[in-house]
């Protein structure tokens, strides 16, 4: 008997003992195959698989509880090839209840090895007849049984050709390949696919010729040692393993593989690694370029002050750069964002904000930008601008906030500056005439309507006498001095302005008749006079006031500020040195027509420090550009600013394309003319060559008559109506990225060198703007690609 029938009797008799003797259906169901045949001693018992044989044996342990005494049992085996044995057998056995009589059982099964394990392929019992004459079957139902039992053998070794083939075919069907190989440190190969061999190259006689079989010299030298390593060190939590290394191909090339294997032992106890290798080098490469491109990100962040975040509303965590630290001195908020985030570091009055645009991300809001101070660990605050994009799940529920956290503390320091210069006079300190007018619209606008207000205009009448006289010095001495003493008559809440040369305003808040108006006018005077004494010039220079009420004599600045300057009018022309309120004997339908009744000058002579009209205009440019508003905004309302202040048809922008071969208008304002910027998209550079030429070449370009121009400049301006031009280049370190000019369309115009400088310092102005909003932009999308 081979070693194989050997195995199978053995394998038999322990299933008849758990099968009747011990009733362990358990056991026997554990040694069944899946497509397992039955057929049993019953007319029911019958099954063509594992699913019917278990629920066979289930039934039958249900309804039998006893088991049986084995009296006697004979088996043979015949092996039918190297993994199946036809096991042939008589018992005789009888029930274990007492009494009960012995009977004979004849037993035929095929037994099949399954990964170094029988496993009962197909069972036939049966019992001898009693009623057959002389105790033999007839001859041809014993013919007809051997030939069920032959088809049977031949439908089951088809079958197992056939899963062989499977088998074969999902081995060539992988992306990879397949081997087997034991754990020995030459880690030799006992088998491999095909996919195995294409995929490296080599051919069967070349792996055992050139490596003898041994797959750790396919292993690159340095790989080798780190891979045997993670694997003992993957194997000690389990019996399987994944991990990566490079293989030698045959062409030279060194190959990225990913290995994933399990440990099995064999019947006989040997450990072998059955493994999948999938080539992995293209990953390996994308992973490269992610690191890489992480590494650059990590080097623009090192250059910058912008901080990343992301707040994982689900989880509740924040992840900041590494740079917050660098910025504010500590660490940052990690866990518990909503309970945290409003106490402590963010300044108070920012809190709401800050609660309502998070609020905002978590309803859905794709996009929220806001400004607020966050804490120093010195204690001191910084002004920073806030970004945040939504970013949604699966399901399209808001997941995660992502942005950018900006520092403007500079720019907002400046930008306050500018706007403190913007509403105050530069020599007196005191609210200039725009800001007083601001005020008091405000105040009329939004207070109750039963408060009552003044407006008082003071002059310094005969003012010149002292610049003439006594030089522009002694006369700004004077209008500091008498703006300080005026400040120490009022409230600190009354607004206190210049608003002329040597005229200044007084805004009086929540008034309670005219009887205290009219002691603060009598102070005023008062202290005029003892200055003047004090120079030494009273004689000479006196002071004047003017007076409206409201609500009763207007609700809005201007009406008010020309009642005032009307009272004021006639306290000059009655002696001076004195104060009057407007009554309606100063209506202006009861004087003098084409007289001239306005006693305030706009014109501030004795301030020889005053900015110029073009330096305001650019200050004023420049607080509007980095207010800190998106530039579709911001940039019409600078056009504006500008096109009024300069009183031309059109103010507009143009910019290159990223290829430079044309430009198009991005931003325009009109006044009195229709807009043309949809029309002038996209347009072609080499078309206006000689016009872009000297745009390059001049920085200005400007033309009194554009019919003067070359036929493709003249039509493409005579087309927009336009009579005149003046434009300039907008820069961009050294190359020129666009230009901002001036149209005229109702006459020809001569421009001057002070409109040509004013509109040249605007561009550079515009220029740094959009360079700004340019590298913000791109750092976005940056930001935004390398996250996703």
């Amino acid at each position: 008997m081979t070693q194989l029938e050997s195995q199978a009797v053995q394998f038999m008799k322990r299933l008849e003992s758990a099968y009747l003797e011990q009733r362990d259906m358990e056991t026997v169901i554990a040694a069944l195959d899946e497509e397992v045949s039955w057929i049993g001693t019953g007319q029911q018992d019958i099954c063509e698989n594992g699913i019917q044989a278990r629920a066979l044996l289930a039934r039958e342990k249900e309804r039998f509880q006893g088991s049986f005494v084995l009296l006697d049992t004979h088996y043979t085996a015949q092996q039918l090839n190297d993994a199946l044995c036809l096991v042939r057998g008589r018992l005789s056995l009888r029930e274990k209840a007492e009494g009960q009589p012995a009977f004979l059982m004849r037993v035929s099964a095929l037994c099949i090895l399954r990964g170094g394990q029988f496993k009962l392929y197909h069972l036939h019992l049966s019992t001898p007849s009693t009623t057959q004459q002389g105790g033999e079957f007839p001859k041809p139902l014993q013919e007809e049984e051997e030939s069920r039992l032959r088809h049977l053998l031949q439908d089951r070794s088809a079958e197992l050709a056939k899963r062989q083939q499977d088998y074969d075919f999902i081995l060539s069907s992988l992306p990879g390949g397949v081997f087997c190989c034991d754990t020995s440190p030459a880690l030799n190969l006992r088998q491999y696919s095909d996919g195995f061999l294409k995929m490296l190259g080599y051919t069967r006689e070349e792996i055992e010729t050139l490596f003898g079989g041994r797959f750790a010299e396919l292993i690159l030298p340095e790989d080798l040692q780190q891979t045997v390593e993670e694997v003992e060190r993957q194997l000690q939590k389990g019996n399987t393993k994944q991990i990566e290394y490079r293989v030698r191909r045959k062409d030279g090339t060194a190959m990225w593989v990913l290995d994933r294997g399990q440990l099995v032992k064999t019947a006989d106890s040997e450990a072998l690694y059955y493994c999948i290798l999938l080539d992995n080098t293209q990953q390996k490469k994308a992973e490269d370029e992610l690191r890489l491109s992480l590494e650059r990100f990590r080097i623009i962040m090192d250059q910058t002050n912008d901080i990343i975040f992301e707040w994982d509303m689900s989880a509740d965590t924040l992840m900041v750069s590494a740079n917050w630290e660098k910025t504010f001195g500590y660490s940052p908020l990690r866990r518990q964002v909503r309970e945290r985030i409003l106490g402590g570091r963010i300044h108070p009055e920012d809190r709401a904000t800050l609660g309502a645009i998070m609020a905002d991300m978590e309803g859905g809001v794709a996009y929220s930008t806001i400004e607020m101070r966050i804490q120093k660990v010195d204690g001191n605050y910084l002004w920073c601008r806030i970004r945040a994009t939504l970013q949604r799940d699966e399901k399209g529920r808001p997941s995660k906030a992502i942005g950018v956290i900006i520092d403007i503390d500079q720019q907002k320091r400046e930008h306050s500056d500018l706007e403190r210069q913007a509403k105050r006079d530069s020599l007196t300190g005191l609210y200039n005439k725009g800001a007083a007018q601001n005020f008091v619209n405000r105040d009329l606008r939004h207070e109750a309507a039963d408060r009552q207000y003044a407006y008082l205009i003071i002059d310094l009448d005969n003012f010149k006498f002292v610049n003439d006289r006594y030089g522009h010095l002694s006369g700004d001495t004077l209008l500091v001095d008498f703006a300080h003493r005026l400040l120490s008559l009022f409230r600190a809440d009354d607004i206190v302005s210049r608003i002329g040369g040597d005229e200044f305003s007084v805004w009086m808040r929540g008034v309670k008749g005219s009887a205290i108006v009219k002691e603060r006018a009598r102070s005023v005077l008062e202290e005029a006079r003892g200055l003047l004494e004090e120079q030494g010039i009273e004689e000479a220079v006196t002071c004047s006031i003017g007076i409206a009420m409201a609500p009763q004599d207007g609700a809005d600045f201007y009406t008010l500020y020309k009642k005032a300057d009307l009272a004021l009018y006639h306290v000059k022309s009655v002696g001076k040195a004195n104060f009057a309120f407007y009554e309606g004997a100063f209506a202006v339908s009861a004087l003098i027509p084409g007289e001239n009744y306005e006693s305030v000058s706009e014109r501030i002579d004795s301030d020889r420090r005053a900015v110029h009209t073009g330096d305001r205009l650019l200050r004023e440019v420049s607080a509007l550009l980095f207010s800190g508003e998106e530039p579709q905004k911001i940039l019409p309302l600078a056009l504006e600013l500008v096109g009024r202040a300069v009183d031309v048809s059109r103010v507009y922008i143009f910019e290159n394309s990223p290829d430079g071969g044309t430009f198009s208008n991005t931003y325009e304002w009109c006044h009195g003319v229709s807009p043309e910027k949809d029309t002038l998209q996209d347009i072609p550079i080499a078309e206006l060559e000689k016009f872009y030429s000297n745009i390059q070449s001049e920085g200005i370009y400007y033309s009194k008559d554009v019919r003067e121009l070359p036929p493709a400049e003249r039509a493409l301006l005579e087309r927009q109506g336009v009579k005149s031009i003046l434009q300039s280049a907008i820069r961009s370190g050294d190359g020129i990225i666009g230009m901002m000019g001036f149209d005229e369309c109702r006459q020809n115009r001569v421009w001057t060198q002070e409109q040509v400088d004013l509109l040249a310092e605007i561009a550079k102005i515009v220029g740094v703007y959009l360079s700004c909003d340019h590298m913000s932009k791109r750092l976005r999308e940056l930001t935004d690609k390398e996250m996703s």
